[in-house]
């Protein structure tokens, strides 16, 4: 990157994206220069950018930063591209399955910007970077409106984000994400959507995984949900709830601390 002048500024080290800026498909918003000590600019403050170059406008302004960190400061629905999406897991929201994203896939709007139409989690963009180039099509797109992010940040955005494809799945979507999910992620899905629609999650998923989902929300809330259910399977979710879980048949494994050290002879 250089600026209107011509002088290089950086080099390009990620990319801002607001998800609720452009439908369904989040649009970019801003551009991270460097490692160290990150910059980053708006899109707007860009006079050009394409596959040879990208130059500031003259008037370019750099974004806040957090002076204690050193680290770019996003507002609630913007995520980092790379940090946040690249070579992490997402969950396939139509072929129900978890992939690990290989590239993003970036369109042009007839306005000039940018947005993420998709990512690719083929094994051929993974082989491309280490310079293995293989004939045939190994790519395979997932369209970002049928994917929800696993990353920390990307989770909770999607969540906190109205149009995100999470908050448009059916009962036996809903279910079949929250089981593809750790405990805390499934959890905050269900805190996240309306508690109809997290007790019918439940009378589609499996018992198990519904029980630690309900254990690990708060009190309240797990029983806003149970409230939910159909009368039969109400009374049984409550009364399984009551009571404790059972320790038998269950592994321990000792730590460090438990060990008793022999002394010398």
């Amino acid at each position: 990157m250089v600026d209107a002048e011509g002088v290089r500024v950086g080099r390009v080290a990620d990319l801002i994206a607001a998800l609720d800026s452009g439908g369904q498909h989040p649009s970019v918003t801003g551009i991270v220069v460097g490692h160290r000590r990150p910059r980053s600019f708006e899109l707007g403050d860009l006079a050009r950018y394409d596959d040879d170059a990208i130059t500031l406008a003259p008037d370019a302004r750099l974004r806040s930063m957090e002076p204690d960190r050193g680290t770019i400061t996003l507002d609630a629905g913007e995520l980092l591209l790379c940090r946040d999406v690249l070579d992490t897991q997402v969950v396939d929201l139509d072929g129900h399955r978890v992939a690990r994203v290989a590239d993003l896939a970036l369109d042009r709007r007839a306005d000039g910007r940018l947005r993420v139409a998709g990512v690719d989690v083929g094994v051929g963009r993974i082989l491309a970077r280490f310079g293995v180039h293989r004939n045939g099509s190994m790519e395979r797109f997932i369209d970002w409106d049928d994917l929800h992010l696993t990353s920390r940040r990307g989770h909770l955005a999607q969540l906190a984000a109205p149009r995100a494809a999470v908050h448009r799945l059916d009962a036996a979507g809903l279910a079949a994400l929250v089981e593809r999910l750790d405990v805390t992620s499934g959890s905050q899905v269900l805190a996240a959507v309306p508690p109809e629609r997290a007790a019918a999650a439940l009378e589609h998923g499996h018992h198990r995984t519904g029980e630690r989902l309900l254990r690990a929300l708060p009190v309240t809330t797990a029983r806003d949900i149970v409230a939910r259910l159909p009368h039969p399977r109400r009374h049984h979710w409550e009364a399984h709830l009551h009571r404790e879980r059972p320790l038998r048949g269950r592994r321990f494994h000792r730590t460090k601390g438990w060990r008793r050290h022999r002394t010398p002879s």
